[in-house]
């Protein structure tokens, strides 16, 4: 069924409205009020397509006064303007005005429904071309994603898109950083400095969210999101929201907040071209992050290696300095490891370090990296983690090691201890090397000691 023309008619002496009713003027969804303030009481809600105004020739100098003086959604759509009394009038009467118009003489109807039937189609075409621009220019847009192959990157322009694309300012990127560093990262736009900090904080405290991802474009008012949001004081009524589903690698979402302009149709529509071209780049992102993640990890552990490792610990060294948390660092060194290759052979040996780290792996969070320094050394680092409590995690880890039964093969098993170095930045050092090095030598000092056990960087100052 072909939608009615929705016509909204200002006819202050009655002059037009009666001929509404008539079979001609049928085609058209009517709106009929004699002036402005009676449109609240007769409008119904509805969008009209056009307008229709019933003047007089005298009234014609002041229609672009009367029209400026309309509130700004009728001001804008397309004004038809039936001019009453005798003979036709010219459009040249109405170019001083530069109106987008037709001029008719009333009550010649089919002339009426003529300039109505246009004016409607005329107006009808513009939209859809506004609306066909706009979605190729959000197109062009995402082409900058092409080049986007890391998530803090990528999400980051993500966000920006979406509130280009929304004529929007503040929103929200969630998302884990790569696929081979477990953390979440947050980006914001349009919020003050200390609000961008909180929301930062509130979001990535409560990571539930990301459990949660299922994919597509969607409006809510609920949710991890909006809690952290209204914790904060910000007034919220919805967001809306383009979530990358998270199988197999950790998901993600960008959300856009409504800030009193109520979502439509049209925002989700030009969101959904976004998550199409978003789809690709995030796939793209991922083999990137997959790639990157063979390369730094160990093939005989499945860890990370030193590679990996150094980076890492450079870059969690600068956050720790930034945001003022502690960052520790425990070195461990297998007691005595060689003898196990000279006694059972390589093969053995390296299936020994693979039990240990999967044993390793039950002792830290996912948030920490747990990597193969060398040989049978191996590193973990521990974010937001002070002396204290990193001391606490090397003992577990000592005491986990020795009550561990390593089986071998043909039945047999081994007993096996390790000897801990502990050191926390910023007291023990807030340069990689420096931090690394403090910790190397607690644990050497640790093996120095009797092996199987827990030195502190502190330790090491105590000594005669």
């Amino acid at each position: 069924m072909k939608d009615e023309t929705r016509v909204l008619l200002i006819d202050p002496r009655g002059i037009v409205t009666p001929l509404t009713d008539t079979s001609e003027m049928s085609d058209f969804q009517w709106t009929t009020c004699s002036s402005t303030d009676a449109l609240s009481e007769s409008s119904d809600g509805l969008g009209w397509d056009l307008g229709v105004r019933v003047l007089e020739r005298a009234e014609l100098a002041s229609f672009e006064q009367w029209r400026a003086a309309l509130p700004s959604s009728i001001e804008k759509i397309a004004w038809l303007i039936s001019v009453v009394g005798e003979g036709p009038v010219g459009l040249e009467s109405l170019q001083s005005l530069d109106l987008k118009a037709c001029s008719v003489a009333s009550p010649d109807l089919s002339d009426l429904c003529r300039s109505i039937q246009y004016l409607a189609e005329s107006r009808r075409l513009s939209l859809r071309n506004d609306t066909l621009q706009e979605k190729i220019e959000i197109m062009e847009g995402c082409h900058a994603l092409a080049g986007c192959l890391e998530f803090d990157q990528l999400y980051p322009e993500l966000l920006d898109l979406l509130l280009a694309a929304l004529g929007r300012t503040r929103g929200v990127a969630l998302f884990s950083r790569e696929s081979v560093s477990k953390d979440l990262a947050v980006a914001l736009r349009g919020f003050s400095e200390s609000d961008s900090s909180q929301v930062s904080q509130l979001v990535v405290a409560d990571d539930g969210w990301i459990m949660s991802v299922k994919g597509g474009v969607h409006v809510q008012s609920e949710g991890p999101l909006c809690e952290a949001l209204r914790m904060q004081g910000i007034d919220l009524e919805s967001v809306l929201v383009m979530e990358s589903n998270g199988t197999p690698e950790p998901g993600g979402l960008v959300a856009v907040l409504q800030d009193g302009l109520p979502f439509c149709e049209d925002d989700l529509e030009k969101a959904a071209i976004v998550s199409r071209h978003a789809r690709i780049a995030l796939e793209n992102a991922t083999v990137y992050a997959s790639a990157k993640e063979h390369a730094f990890i160990d093939d005989v552990t499945g860890v990370y290696n030193v590679r990996y490792f150094m980076d890492t610990c450079k870059k969690e060294l600068r956050r720790s300095l930034r945001y003022s948390v502690p960052l520790s660092l425990l070195f461990l060194d297998l007691d005595q490891f060689k003898r196990i290759n000279e006694e059972f052979g390589h093969v053995e040996g390296s299936q020994v370090l693979n039990r240990l780290c999967r044993l390793l792996g039950k002792h830290v969070r996912q948030v920490d990296t747990l990597a193969r320094y060398g040989g049978d050394e191996f590193a973990i680092l521990l974010v937001d983690t002070d002396h204290v409590e990193a001391l606490a995690v090397a003992e577990r880890i000592r005491v986990a090691v020795q009550a561990e039964k390593f089986l071998l093969a043909e039945d047999s098993s081994l007993d096996l201890t390790v000897s801990v170095g502990v050191a926390t930045s910023p007291g023990h050092g807030v340069e990689r090397d420096e931090f690394i090095d403090a910790a190397d030598r607690a644990m050497f000092q640790a093996k120095a000691s009797g092996r199987n056990c827990v030195y502190s960087v502190d330790d090491l100052a105590r000594r005669p």
